[in-house]
């Protein structure tokens, strides 16, 4: 996981919402939960995405005295991979 803290008057709340509006569109989606002290956001394909193959990315958001700490775990691109290998095969 990658960590970041994040300095200023911005609330985890706040910072939660704006990913998920950012993200919950085309062929992604979306979406928000709090687990106790943090705020947990979810982004992934959508099962039905014409194109891009299958992703996902979770973040985690803690309110901490300085402002808000962020961790992004590891994106899973196989499927990006897989999509993009067979749109090279089918132009070839």
């Amino acid at each position: 996981m990658d960590t970041r803290i994040f300095h200023g008057q911005i609330k985890a709340k706040n910072l939660a919402k704006a990913l998920t509006a950012c993200f919950n569109h085309g062929n992604l989606k979306a979406k928000y939960t709090k687990s106790g002290e943090q705020y947990i956001v979810q982004i992934a394909s959508r099962r039905d995405a014409r194109s891009g193959g299958k992703t996902a990315l979770g973040i985690t958001i803690q309110q901490n005295e300085e402002g808000v700490t962020v961790k992004l775990g590891e994106q899973e691109w196989l499927g990006i991979a897989a999509s993009m290998g067979i749109s090279l095969l089918s132009m070839g």
